[in-house]
């Protein structure tokens, strides 16, 4: 029988097949299971296909398949071959505890800068200590090339996204964490001076985000379109881009999180908000109750980070997000 989604009690089958993990969890309990909470407690959606003599041949999703490689990818980039030590089996204290904050990052949405490989792109750096794991955010290296003419908006930055990731940590991994563990603010990256290379590098990167703004605004843009809609949505991209956070790429219906920009549906402006990666925000993988908390906490992070940027943002709250209607200073 083709692999499919189907609700199991230890192993075996108890409903299905379903289409996706989501028809599973929602569907309707055999009359044995109503009112019986110890019975409901084995239930659970699993990937796979009954075997002859009844019991259930579990495997890999589609969906755990993808997020299994992208977390690898993931995984590599931490500092010290720490993620390759873990692909390669090693589960030593100071391994698991480098991955375990890795991929409570990643499955928000928010992937891992490549310390070692010295990559433009901004993102969360996760480096081993001696006794601690220190995490700070990589805002992209053209605010970094910037950090001196725009001084305090860097370090405001920095500041938010270090909160960021200390509230996200806590939510995710339940961990009482202090602004200090984080090395707040110590990003120390080079000045380097602005190079042509680094500035159609930066270009290329920016070309690819905006074209993940729905409605074609970004191709809008790039094609010369300068009306004051279409400069409002690129601005807001641009500026949360160069703050190290990707763009969700709501078109595609990408996997991946990052955050969305759409139109306001009531209002002359746009609805900004955080998406999460579907491990999180479609399978909540780790209870809703987490993934609220989370989303909660970046939707007020790119509050914050909109309002440093210099823009004018109004809680959204039919949409969960924040509202940006336009630019208080540049």
């Amino acid at each position: 029988m083709r692999p499919g989604w189907w609700v199991v009690d230890g192993q075996r089958v108890v409903a299905g097949p379903f289409e996706d993990r989501g028809e599973a969890d929602c569907c309707d309990l055999p009359p044995e299971y109503v009112d019986d909470d110890e019975a409901i407690s084995r239930l659970r959606s699993a990937y796979g296909s009954p075997r002859a003599d009844g019991t259930f041949d579990e495997r890999l999703s589609p969906e755990d398949r993808a997020w299994e490689a992208h977390l690898a990818e993931q995984l590599e980039r931490i500092p010290g071959s720490l993620g390759k030590r873990w692909l390669a089996g090693d589960r030593s204290l100071e391994v698991a505890g480098a991955v375990a904050v890795a991929t409570a990052l990643v499955e928000v949405g928010l992937p891992l800068h490549d310390c070692e490989g010295h990559s433009p792109l901004g993102r969360a750096c996760v480096a081993p200590g001696q006794d601690s794991i220190s995490v700070t955010w990589s805002q992209h290296r053209r605010a970094t090339f910037r950090a001196s003419e725009l001084s305090g908006r860097f370090h405001a930055v920095q500041d938010v996204m270090t909160k960021a990731i200390v509230d996200v940590l806590a939510a995710s991994l339940g961990l009482t964490l202090t602004d200090d563990a984080y090395e707040a603010g110590k990003a120390h990256a080079a000045l380097l001076d602005r190079e042509t290379a680094e500035e159609r590098a930066w270009q290329a990167h920016l070309a690819e985000q905006l074209e993940r703004i729905p409605g074609s605004l970004g191709h809008r843009w790039l094609a010369g379109d300068r009306s004051p809609q279409v400069v409002l949505a690129a601005e807001i991209a641009s500026a949360v881009f160069a703050a190290g956070l990707p763009l969700y790429d709501s078109d595609r219906q990408s996997s991946l999180g990052g955050a969305y920009i759409g139109h306001a549906l009531q209002a002359d402006g746009y609805t900004v908000r955080w998406a999460q990666r579907d491990r999180q925000a479609r399978l909540h993988v780790h209870g809703y109750q987490v993934f609220d908390d989370v989303q909660n906490v970046m939707n007020h992070t790119l509050r914050d980070l909109l309002r440093v940027l210099g823009f004018h943002v109004e809680p959204d709250e039919k949409k969960s997000g924040s509202l940006v209607t336009g630019r208080t200073c540049r």
